[in-house]
């Protein structure tokens, strides 16, 4: 029976690869010499972005790639092998350029993982992952994919979630507003949410988990509506929320160029509700586009680049190397998920025996910039600290961060907290 490493013998088992990226940075700053690869690459796939409404969460996630890669290269590569980039774009993300994508990298790119974004729906991917072989990790948050591993685990046990399935996003938003009422001094006029979701199980699912929680915390729905992305005029919505005037807005649509068009337009006449933007605002293109009008808005992401040392090393690295703002979701989990497999192949003893790849991740636990990775059994995903794991050290915080002056600071959950919520500026 597969069974997860305790914390100790987790620390003292751990890896020259687990840290990372530490020991590599230390390494080359103090002019050490790793080891000339040889032998044939380890190619990673990355099917990305790099064209339409995602291009910017792809950008951000190929340097994220890039620079696992030459770190790892720089101390030697795994077993005597350098890593390799292969990308193929994966544009709008539609089934149609996700097969496409995903077919040839597993066939003439021959690519010996897949590493990729967030995905938002089941679709061929999963097929073609499961005619190969080839191990995929992708940051999707969806429960339709968990549910699928866990159906048929002799089909898909190739198949890794890097993050907590949706319903996180639902079951951690009440608790979370109760923290920052105890912040920021904010006292809600009659706990009612203006709640908008798009037609997707993913925004059905997070609404299911609020809903389930109201009456326990004491909140209500004040306005429900429902919109198909992209959706950017916001007219008609934003004149119902102004006739509610709720304590908060909370959005669920995903795409960024819809929530910075719904910001700036609330901005012309808002009320005095707390504005959440589900996931979206992490990405780095949302404050390009709202400039100072997302001053003051929160939003929560399931995988969060934090605050600690692991991950304000990784940043600085990131900003040295490019000048794109790395975000606060995706570039990280993407680092993290070449390190977990790179990991992984080295405690495997090569690339070749997959299942057995599959098995050390499924039983051990790698802390990267994001938290740890501790797969859950049976789902192969992660489980979201606090709303579905109490221990820090097992779950992948749940991060919210809210957007100041152009900067994004986290304000929960503890320990990570860097700064308390604040009252937004349009509450003057």
């Amino acid at each position: 029976m597969e069974t997860k490493t305790n914390r100790r013998s987790f620390v003292q088992g751990i890896s020259a690869l687990a840290g990372a990226g530490a020991l590599a940075a230390s390494t080359q700053g103090k002019g050490a010499r790793a080891a000339e690869p040889s032998g044939p690459p380890i190619r990673i796939g990355a099917p990305l972005s790099a064209t339409g409404p995602f291009a910017a969460d792809g950008e951000v996630s190929k340097i994220s790639h890039e620079m696992a890669i030459e770190e790892i290269n720089a101390m030697g590569g795994v077993l005597g092998r350098k890593l390799e980039l292969v990308t193929y774009d994966i544009g709008d993300l539609s089934p149609d350029k996700i097969k496409a994508g995903f077919t040839y990298l597993t066939s003439q790119g021959k690519a010996d993982v897949l590493i990729t974004m967030t995905l938002f729906t089941p679709g061929p991917e999963m097929e073609v992952c499961a005619a190969s072989g080839v191990p995929l990790f992708h940051a999707s948050s969806v429960h339709d994919f968990s549910e699928l591993v866990k159906a048929k685990p002799d089909k898909y046990w190739m198949t890794f979630m890097t993050a907590p399935w949706e319903y996180a996003h639902g079951e951690g938003l009440l608790p979370a507003l109760e923290t920052f009422q105890r912040m920021g001094g904010w006292k809600p006029r009659d706990k009612s949410i203006a709640m908008i979701t798009t037609n997707s199980s993913y925004s059905n699912a997070i609404e299911k988990a609020i809903r389930a929680s109201l009456s326990k915390y004491g909140w209500k729905i004040s306005l429900a509506d429902t919109i198909v992305p992209p959706f950017t005029q916001w007219g008609g919505i934003l004149a119902k929320i102004r006739q509610v005037n709720p304590d908060m807005i909370f959005t669920t649509d995903y795409m960024v160029g819809d929530l910075a068009a719904f910001q700036n337009q609330f901005m012309q006449n808002p009320t005095k509700s707390v504005m959440y933007g589900q996931w979206a605002p992490s990405l780095t293109e949302y404050i390009t586009l709202t400039k100072e009008n997302s001053t003051g808005v929160i939003y929560g992401s399931l995988v969060g680049v934090l605050n600690d040392k692991i991950a304000d090393d990784f940043l600085a690295r990131f900003k040295k190397r490019s000048s794109v703002d790395p975000g606060g979701s995706t570039a990280g989990v993407m680092y993290d998920a070449v390190y977990l497999y790179a990991n992984a192949v080295l405690w495997a003893g090569g690339t070749e025996d997959r299942k057995k790849i599959a098995q050390f991740i499924r039983s051990n636990i790698h802390r990267g910039v994001c938290g740890a990775y501790a797969f859950r059994p049976g789902y192969q995903d992660l489980p979201a600290y606090p709303d579905m794991e109490p221990d820090s050290s097992l779950g992948l915080p749940h991060v919210w961060e809210q957007i100041w002056e152009g900067k994004r600071n986290i304000i929960a959950p503890e320990p990570y907290a860097k700064t308390p919520f604040t009252l937004p500026p349009w509450f003057a």
